[in-house]
C-alpha cells in the first residue's frame, strides 16, 4: 500500500480514509529521519502528528491541481467551459496574491536591512523605526500604501512618507532595485475597489492611519479597523536631513 498510496483526492485530508494513510505513511517515514553530524532534527519530528501535517501541506497543491483538472462531477449543473473558466480565474487570483506577499516580504526585508545598517549612526531613532516596523509587520507593507501600481487607492496610513524617507536612506547603502516601496501616493477619495481599501492592518495607534481614508469608512467599518491611542512618530525630518548629507 506504502508503495502505491492512493488518496481519494475529492475528500479533505482529514476524511477517514486520507487520514489513515497519512497516519501509515508517517510512520513508514520516522525511523528514516536519523541525526548526522551534519544535521540535527529538531524533536517536534519525532512527533506522527506533525510529520502528518507536513505530508498533507506537500500534497496540498496535487491535491488541488487533480480536483482541478479532473471533468466536472456528473451530478453538478456546472459544465467543462464553465469549469474551465472559474479554475483558471481561480489561478489567476492566487498568482496575483503570491506576488503581492512576495512584494510584501521583500519591502519589509529592505526596510530591516536598512534599519539595522543605520542603526549605529542614531540607535534611538532607528530602534523606534525598527518597533514601527514590527508593528506593521509583513502585512503592514501593503497597509500603508496601495498594491497597484497606478491605481486611484488611497494610503490607508499617515507613515507613507516615512517609510518613503527610510528607502531613500537606503539608496545609497543599497543598488538592490525596490517594488513599491518607493512610491508615494496621493489620496483619492474614492477607490476602485472598496475591498481594497477596507483592508488594513487592524488595531493600530490611532496617528497612524490616513485621516481621509479613515473618514472615507463606514461606521461599521471603523469599528472593524479598530485604533489604539496615537504614538509619537519618528520625526521625518531627521531622514529628510540625513537625505540631503548623504
Amino acid at each position: 500500500m506504502l508503495e502505491d498510496p492512493r488518496f481519494d483526492w475529492f475528500t479533505s485530508f482529514s476524511s477517514k480514509w486520507n487520514d489513515e494513510l497519512l497516519y501509515l505513511l508517517a510512520v513508514d517515514f520516522l525511523p528514516k529521519l536519523k541525526d548526522t553530524e551534519a544535521i540535527k532534527f529538531e524533536e517536534e519530528w519525532r512527533d506522527v502528528d506533525y510529520i502528518k501535517d507536513k505530508i498533507a501541506r506537500k500534497l496540498m497543491h496535487t491535491r488541488c491541481e487533480y480536483k482541478d483538472r479532473a471533468p466536472p462531477d456528473p451530478s453538478s449543473s456546472e459544465s467543462l467551459a464553465v469549469k474551465t473558466s472559474r479554475v483558471k480565474k481561480n489561478k489567476e487570483r492566487v498568482h496575483k496574491q503570491t506576488r503581492r506577499n512576495s512584494r510584501r516580504s521583500g519591502t519589509y526585508e529592505r526596510r530591516k536591512r536598512i534599519i539595522k545598517e543605520r542603526l549605529h549612526e542614531n540607535p534611538r531613532f532607528w530602534r523606534r523605526a525598527g518597533e514601527l516596523l514590527s508593528e506593521l509587520g509583513e502585512e503592514g507593507m501593503s497597509s500603508n500604501e496601495t498594491e497597484t501600481e497606478g491605481s486611484s487607492l488611497m494610503p490607508k496610513t499617515v507613515i507613507s512618507a516615512f517609510w518613503e524617507a527610510v528607502e531613500c536612506c537606503g539608496r545609497v547603502l543599497s543598488t538592490v532595485p525596490g517594488n513599491s516601496g518607493f512610491r508615494i501616493y496621493t489620496p483619492h477619495a474614492s477607490s476602485r475597489n472598496p475591498k481594497e481599501r477596507v483592508c488594513c492592518v487592524p488595531n493600530l495607534p490611532g496617528n497612524y492611519y490616513c485621516d481621509l481614508w479613515w473618514r472615507s469608512l463606514s461606521k461599521a467599518k471603523q469599528s472593524a479597523v479598530g485604533k489604539k491611542p496615537d504614538q509619537d512618530l519618528p520625526p521625518i525630518d531627521y531622514l529628510m536631513a540625513m537625505e540631503c548629507a548623504d
